[in-house]
């Protein structure tokens, strides 16, 4: 998986510990991946963290917890895309 795979998502997870809004992870299926499933029962499932991003700005410390994913709808030139996908994005822009 590299930046610009696309995929779709088919699962939103959150373990039982989570006592927050925010998801555990993301399952995506990516057609073209050849490694091992992270669901045993699914082929070509592989499971996306949240990426935590820090910087400084004004003496004072921010963060940002984020999926590295984004949507793809206009990745395509063809309007033949009916279902939502996403692209992975690792990269994070310093500024």
């Amino acid at each position: 998986i590299v930046n610009g795979s696309i995929g779709t998502v088919s699962y939103i997870v959150f373990l039982e510990d989570n006592t927050s809004n925010f998801p555990d992870m993301i399952i995506v299926h990516f057609e073209s991946y050849l490694g091992p499933s992270c669901l045993g029962n699914e082929e070509k499932m592989v499971a996306i963290i949240p990426r935590t991003a820090t910087w400084m700005f004004k003496n004072q410390m921010f963060s940002r917890k984020q999926f590295p994913l984004q949507p793809a709808y206009g990745l395509s030139i063809h309007k033949g895309i009916i279902k939502p996908v996403i692209a992975i994005m690792y990269g994070f822009n310093k500024q």
